[in-house]
């Protein structure tokens, strides 16, 4: 397909989304780990993204131009996020043009013609963000503090599901509202439901993955050497 690079890790991504749709394991993809090159690739990924590709795949089938413009959907998607973010710090012109800079920048311009987790990560990361700042005070009604604390929880897990670094916002983010004081029953929300969905992706799909098969050998005796 004319714009698509094919030497990447997408179609592990896609055969996983297949088999969400398919309702087949989701880690029996074929795929054989090779624990001597670990880089190639992990057992299986962070289910994120096929989660978001499976729905696209059970209308269109696995056809590359819809999956391209799934991803190139959530980038679009981002852009107003970002401003909204941006927009609490800065005026809003600053805010518009440091968004149409990111827009424009040729590496994120190149995303439209990606199967990848990277526009799909930035806006959920950033709808994590801007909502932990829209976070009520310590005077708000519990159960709305708690269902507010849920949906960042909910939004913080999307972005680990799409990419393990997201495990950053979770700290960041409750060591935020604590600096801006928000109750208890919002810190409850986030946790609660961050490790409730992680628990129904253990269960369901797979457990959380991380990049720890690169730090095994060989890998880390050609660091130490």
């Amino acid at each position: 397909v004319r714009g698509h690079e094919w030497g990447d890790d997408w179609a592990q991504y896609v055969m996983h989304a297949i088999n969400i749709a398919t309702g087949h394991p989701y880690a029996d993809i074929g795929y054989v780990f090779n624990p001597d090159s670990p880089h190639v690739g992990p057992p299986s990924y962070p289910p994120g993204l096929p989660l978001l590709l499976a729905p696209v795949i059970a209308v269109f089938g696995p056809n590359i131009f819809a999956l391209k413009a799934a991803c190139f959907l959530c980038l679009a998607l981002a852009l107003p996020v970002i401003y909204r973010v941006l927009g609490d710090s800065v005026s809003w012109r600053v805010a518009i043009s440091a968004t149409c800079l990111f827009a424009a920048h040729d590496l994120i311009w190149a995303m439209r013609n990606d199967v990848a987790t990277e526009a799909p990560y930035i806006l959920f990361s950033g709808l994590a963000l801007w909502s932990a700042s829209r976070s009520p005070s310590a005077a708000t009604n519990r159960l709305v503090a708690l269902g507010t604390g849920a949906a960042v929880g909910f939004l913080i897990y999307g972005t680990v599901a799409i990419r393990s670094i997201g495990i950053a916002l979770l700290p960041a983010v409750l060591l935020y509202g604590w600096a801006w004081r928000r109750p208890l029953s919002w810190f409850f929300g986030v946790a609660g439901s961050f490790c409730s969905l992680v628990l129904v992706q253990r269960a369901l799909l797979v457990a959380p993955t991380t990049y720890s098969d690169e730090l095994k050998p060989p890998t880390v005796h050609l660091l130490l050497a």
